[in-house]
């Protein structure tokens, strides 16, 4: 029996030079035009979720993490926000599968960013029979102008 616990961060205010760090690696750098928009803004922030698996006697089997990085002009979201996410393990037996492509809705010129993903682990994994227990944990994070943040 896997029970999954989460947290978060606050959303922190950072700096251009951050963002851009974040882009990097998402694998979606900032092009000189989202750079300059970042520049622009009143305002970048960056905020992530973990979700993890812990057995019953509270040792983590694995974890999931969700990042993002936006700017704003305290209304509106200003620089093309960024996302990455990934996981690891920390129990024999467990692999980490990768994920499904991040979803992203809303954006630049809305006062919201909505990303979400999924990552996938399994616990002995046998070719061919599957996995002896599995578990893909989802976070969805809403970015809202102003800094503010809404996740699950």
């Amino acid at each position: 029996m896997v029970k999954v616990r989460e947290t978060a961060t606050t959303p922190k205010r950072i700096s251009v030079e951050r963002y851009a760090e974040i882009a990097n690696k998402s694998g979606d750098p900032l092009t000189k035009q989202e750079y300059e928009a970042a520049a622009q803004a009143d305002n970048c922030w960056e905020h992530q979720v973990e979700k993890w698996g812990e057995n019953v006697f509270g040792a983590d089997l694995w974890k999931y993490f969700q990042e993002i990085g936006w700017c704003d002009d305290g209304q509106w979201i200003t620089a093309t926000p960024k996302a990455d996410a990934w996981g690891s393990v920390h129990w024999p037996g467990w692999t980490y599968n990768g994920r499904d492509t991040i979803q992203k809705s809303y954006g630049v010129g809305w006062n919201i960013w909505e990303v979400a993903s999924q990552g996938h682990f399994c616990y002995l994994d046998v070719d061919q029979v599957g996995c002896a227990q599995s578990q893909d944990p989802r976070i969805f994070q809403q970015a809202q102008g102003g800094g503010g943040i809404y996740w699950e």
